[in-house]
């Protein structure tokens, strides 16, 4: 198998009202899912013993702030609701794509006085994933 280089990511939040592209300036993109488990250990059994449940994820991404780049804050606010296009292997028709339906966590800024302005954004899933290709 070829290994995939993380600068090649294709990442975009998608609200009703615009698209933001963020894989331009990204340095990481994270995303995660979990399953809560119901326990239905009983009687006899000698082992714990557990069902599916409701499904969950998160996402975040940090990335360079852009000088005039307002888009991110009127895009990303807390409580928007959109959803995420993450294609890991770039933007080409066939590349694998997952779709993340999520509520913006809000905006965050990180600023040091000898370096560069970083911006990150968290978002809560809202919905099932799906996973297909472009």
């Amino acid at each position: 198998m070829t290994s995939v280089v993380g600068s090649i990511t294709h990442l975009q939040w998608i609200t009703s009202s615009a698209t933001l592209t963020l894989s331009t300036d990204h340095r990481s993109f994270n995303t995660s899912e979990s399953i809560d488990l119901i326990e239905e250990t009983a009687g006899a059994d000698t082992s714990r013993l557990y069902i599916n449940s409701y499904k969950d994820g998160d996402a975040s991404f940090m990335g360079l702030y852009q000088k005039g780049g307002t888009a991110i804050f009127t895009s990303c606010l807390a409580g928007q609701l959109g959803t995420l296009y993450y294609a890991p292997e770039g933007s080409a028709v066939g590349s694998a794509l997952v779709t993340i339906p999520a509520i913006s966590k809000g905006v965050t800024i990180s600023e040091g006085y000898n370096s560069l302005v970083e911006v990150s954004v968290d978002w809560q899933q809202n919905g099932a994933r799906a996973y297909g290709t472009l």
